[in-house]
């Protein structure tokens, strides 16, 4: 089974049904294959902050933040905040 993710552009177009993106999403499922679209999850993040989460996920860095950060929010993203400890 294959699994499809539609975007936000081309649900557009499933919804409604132009582009025969409809009858292409029709003919997946009659084939035993998955569409569906995301709802996102959690709370909203600013665009750098993703981009900072992702780079130091991939590098795995610590990320320095602050006690507001959206950056504490996201899974496995190792963080410290130095503005309310002391130094070592």
């Amino acid at each position: 089974m294959t699994r499809f993710l539609l975007d936000s552009g081309i649900a557009t177009d499933y919804i409604d049904r132009r582009n025969g993106v409809f009858e292409r999403a029709l003919a997946e499922t009659q084939r035993g294959n998955r569409v569906g679209t995301a709802i996102p999850i959690g709370r909203p993040m600013q665009v750098i902050d993703i981009m900072i989460a992702a780079v130091a996920r991939t590098l795995g860095n610590t990320t320095v933040i602050t006690k507001d950060s959206d950056l504490a929010a996201v899974p496995g993203l190792r963080v410290e905040n130095w503005a309310t400890s002391s130094p070592p």
